[in-house]
């Protein structure tokens, strides 16, 4: 049995990340894939955190990932539509879905790791419930989205396990959209 290591990191931190990444290259560790998974939406730090902070992990690692390693993070529609309450988010978001296509390229001639990004439709969790008005956001878009349902965590964690694995080889620097088909009709209700 393997056992396991926790550590911790500030991703606004160029020596956290550097000092993360030291420790893992001591205990000789190789890396098939990693899940960036970061929010923060608090001013000075918000560029830092919510789009530098993923090209500087990965990069701090670079030479722990495998051949055909996957890197993965999440994103959200608000970098492509002006979604009301979004505001500046949306803008990070824009210049981090930038930062996976171009990360994709620079990774994928280096070693073929692929870089791509999930887009999920409102999901439900712990941080959606301080959003302002999400209740009404997510009924709003079960009701326009094709399928007519809600987007799930299971949903998105399917489409993570995919993309990390050898399933999707050739998918990279792309946005996935897991969002019941929302990202692909007219906002709103209009008469068919």
């Amino acid at each position: 049995m393997n056992p396991q290591k926790i550590f911790l990191c500030d991703v606004g931190d160029d020596d956290s990340i550097a000092a993360q990444a030291e420790e893992l290259r001591k205990l000789e560790v190789k890396l098939d894939f990693v899940a960036h998974s970061v929010a923060y939406a608090e001013d000075p730090n918000l560029l830092v955190h919510s789009v530098y902070s993923f090209g500087s992990v990965i990069r701090s690692v670079k030479d722990l990932l495998t051949p055909r390693a996957s890197t993965i993070t999440l994103t959200f529609p608000g970098s492509q539509l002006a979604y009301p309450g979004y505001n500046i988010m949306g803008v990070a978001k824009s210049a981090f879905e930038a930062e996976v296509r171009y990360l994709g390229r620079e990774l994928g001639a280096w070693n073929k790791t692929r870089v791509n990004a999930i887009s999920a439709g409102p999901v439900r969790t712990l941080a959606s419930r301080g959003v302002k008005g999400f209740v009404l956001f997510r009924q709003s878009v079960r009701e326009t989205n094709m399928l007519g349902e809600d987007t799930s965590q299971m949903d998105v964690a399917c489409e993570a396990l995919c993309l990390l694995s050898d399933l999707s080889l050739h998918v990279t620097g792309q946005i996935r959209y897991v969002d019941c088909g929302n990202s692909a009709v007219w906002p709103g209700n209009l008469p068919e």
